[in-house]
C-alpha cells in the first residue's frame, strides 16, 4: 500500500534576482533565513516581503524558545513562507508554515478563537 509519494521539481538559478522574479516574492510573503545568505544577494532587490533572520534568535538546532519567539515576531498574513538556508531555517519555516495559515488545530487559529 502507497502511503506518501512526493515528487519534488528542481530549479535552478545563475542569480538571486532571477529566483526572487520566477516565484516573484514580494509584498505578503514571509522569508525565514539568516542574515548573511540575505543581505549580499536579495537586500539589493528590495523586494517588500517581510524576513526573519534565524540567527537573531538562537544558534544551533531549533529550541521551542526559538521557535517561539520567531512566531511571535510575524507580523500580519502571509500568502507564503519561504525557507532560504539550511536545517535551522527549514525546521523553523516549517513551524511557521503550520501555524501562519490559520486552519483548526493551529495556534493562530487558537489565538483567533480566544480572541471573539
Amino acid at each position: 500500500m502507497k502511503m506518501l509519494s512526493i515528487k519534488p521539481t528542481i530549479y535552478k538559478f545563475k542569480t538571486a534576482e532571477e529566483f526572487a522574479a520566477e516565484f516573484k516574492i514580494g509584498v505578503g510573503d514571509l522569508v525565514i533565513t539568516n542574515e548573511y545568505i540575505y543581505q549580499p544577494f536579495f537586500g539589493k532587490l528590495n523586494l517588500g516581503c517581510d524576513v526573519l533572520y534565524q540567527e537573531k534568535y538562537g544558534a544551533g538546532e531549533p529550541s521551542d524558545d526559538m521557535a517561539e519567539a520567531m512566531y511571535k515576531d510575524i507580523k500580519g498574513d502571509h500568502k507564503r513562507v519561504i525557507a532560504i538556508g539550511g536545517g535551522t531555517v527549514i525546521d523553523i519555516s516549517s513551524f511557521c508554515t503550520e501555524n501562519c495559515f490559520p486552519h483548526p488545530g493551529s495556534l493562530r487559529w487558537q489565538d483567533r478563537d480566544r480572541e471573539g
